[in-house]
């Protein structure tokens, strides 16, 4: 999965905020906030990360159980899948 390109996580007055960016901009009417540990998630996203290792690399950043962790990640996901601004690959 990666972000699709188009769209920046930008920390706006200790906000984290998905803009877009370029023809995105034109398309896109909505405001995304996310949480830091929305950003973390969208900063491996832009990297191209899969499920497992977004899981992993939670478990390791933060102290939650894998069952939260996967909740928190899923629903991440399905908000990024249900605004078209993630891509699978």
């Amino acid at each position: 999965m990666k972000i699709k390109s188009g769209y920046m996580l930008r920390n706006i007055a200790n906000e984290w905020i998905v803009v877009p960016i370029g023809n995105a901009a034109l398309d896109f009417n909505n405001i995304i906030r996310v949480s830091e540990t929305g950003a973390f998630f969208w900063k491996m996203l832009e990297m191209g990360s899969e499920r497992e290792l977004l899981i992993d690399a939670l478990l390791k950043e933060y102290d939650v159980s894998r069952e939260t962790a996967e909740e928190d990640l899923d629903a991440f996901i399905k908000a990024l899948m249900d605004s078209e601004i993630l891509a699978e690959n």
